[in-house]
């Protein structure tokens, strides 16, 4: 599903990820492709952060791709959104593992600190991975949406995204998720 919904906000995929071939694990897979994929979600009780966390043993280039490819990629999702009965951080998770980085794109990202969202969220990896993570619980999670949002919320959240497939403008979609996460959605 994570593709489909990365396909419908136009969302780069990285080149170094085929459904049907694995370019990843290569050196976890004893330097050999098409090996089994290694990408596992666990559920903790922490992260370091408090928030869900990826990690990959290795993110490495390969010759003729612009993407990185990842070894051993785990997700980690802290179990209170477990007892929330919320997989949507999954979905943002896997939108990192799917998504178009680079290594410049690693090293220039700006984590979180509880006082930068404007500027955290406003990164290309972070704003397509909160955009995504919307878009599934408005497609997957109605009694969530509803319970976070009036109404009226939710038709002005539908009328954003419409406008935002048709433009593509940034700004809204920063909108989008500043509305999301001061409804307590995300």
């Amino acid at each position: 599903m994570t593709l489909e919904l990365m396909t419908d906000l136009g969302f780069k995929v990285r080149d170094t990820f085929k459904p049907d071939k694995n370019l990843d694990d290569f050196h976890s897979n004893g330097r050999k492709y098409d090996f089994p994929r290694l990408f596992h979600i666990e559920w903790v009780n922490t992260t370091d952060s408090g928030y869900a966390e990826v990690h990959a043993k290795r993110a490495y280039t390969l010759d003729n791709y612009t993407s990185q490819a990842y070894d051993a990629y785990t997700i980690l999702i802290p179990t209170r959104f477990k007892d929330q009965s919320r997989d949507d951080p999954i979905m943002h998770e896997c939108v990192h593992f799917l998504q178009h980085a680079t290594r410049e794109d690693e090293r220039d990202h700006v984590h979180y600190d509880g006082k930068n969202y404007m500027i955290y969220v406003s990164q290309r990896t972070e704003f397509e991975a909160h955009m995504i993570q919307i878009l599934y619980i408005v497609k997957t999670d109605q009694a969530r949406l509803r319970k976070q949002l009036s109404p009226g919320q939710i038709q002005n959240l539908e009328r954003m995204f419409l406008e935002y497939r048709n433009t593509h403008d940034k700004a809204l979609g920063v909108n989008i998720i500043i509305l999301c996460k001061n409804a307590n959605l995300i």
